[in-house]
């Protein structure tokens, strides 16, 4: 998977530096595009609104990330009304989206990125809001395992088009403590 790096410097609205290692420990739901945001942009911002409101009591470990892609500043009734809540940062060299994997360009996706900077899918401008929900409800439960000292051996395929999670083992340092023997 792409891994995009910690120490990259993006600008929030007010022109502070920000790294992106400070949304480590979160998962993201990410979307580039103008300040401007078009009819598109925002289809897309409601898609990242939806699937992380669908996620119910779990809502809390997922961020959504608008990639400011120019030095336009967004309306304040999208900040702050429609989608508040919502990171805005601008990426002026061009550092995270330049490395998001893209059918076409990266302006016309979603990408989930996991607490560890991996990106791990990417939808289409215009996704199954459902779809996405069960998704990312599939990565949230998998995951959870791992921050509570069990670590799923997970198996992940695509079945029609959608995101099917297995667990179909659990290795936990407490319960099955690894010899050196073997």
């Amino acid at each position: 998977p792409v891994t995009l790096a910690p120490a990259t410097a993006l600008t929030r609205l007010d022109g502070q530096s920000v790294e992106l290692k400070t949304l480590r420990g979160k998962w993201l739901l990410v979307q580039a595009s103008s300040g401007a945001c078009d009819a598109a942009c925002e289809k897309r911002l409601y898609a990242m609104r939806q699937a992380r409101l669908l996620q119910g009591r779990e809502q809390d470990r997922v961020e959504r990330l608008w990639l400011l892609t120019d030095g336009i500043a967004p309306r304040d009734e999208l900040l702050k009304q429609k989608f508040e809540g919502m990171l805005a940062l601008r990426d002026p060299a061009g550092a995270v989206l330049n490395r998001l994997p893209a059918k076409t360009v990266a302006r016309d996706h979603i990408y989930v990125i996991d607490p560890l900077g991996n990106v791990m899918m990417r939808y289409d401008a215009d996704p199954d809001l459902k779809r996405m929900g069960k998704d990312l409800g599939k990565l949230l439960r998998a995951s959870r395992f791992i921050e509570d000292g069990y670590l799923p051996i997970v198996h992940t395929a695509w079945m029609r088009g959608a995101l099917r999670v297995e667990q179909t083992a659990f290795a936990s340092p407490i319960l099955s403590p690894i010899s050196a023997d073997v």
